[in-house]
């Protein structure tokens, strides 16, 4: 199981972008997680956040949530 520390969240007109911090290689569409208070988003995009540090790519990433992301933990998890 892996953890990733939310950082950031940007609110796209039809969905949220959360930038997260943690072992991004794992991350992949259709991936699900659960955050501390048990809400279960699924992973729709992964993109790298670290453009101008690519050394950093594994560690930070935007990730699209599918899911109540109105009410977002500070960790998600793996499922």
């Amino acid at each position: 199981m892996s953890v990733f520390k939310v950082l950031d969240k940007l609110c796209l007109p039809n969905n949220y972008c959360v930038s997260v911090e943690g072992d991004t290689q794992l991350l992949r569409n259709g991936l699900k997680l659960i955050d501390e208070k048990g809400n279960i988003f699924v992973v729709e995009t992964v993109a790298m956040t670290e453009y101008l540090n690519v050394e950093n790519h594994e560690r930070y990433a935007d990730i699209v949530l599918r899911g109540d992301i109105k009410n977002l933990g500070t960790t998600l998890k793996t499922i």
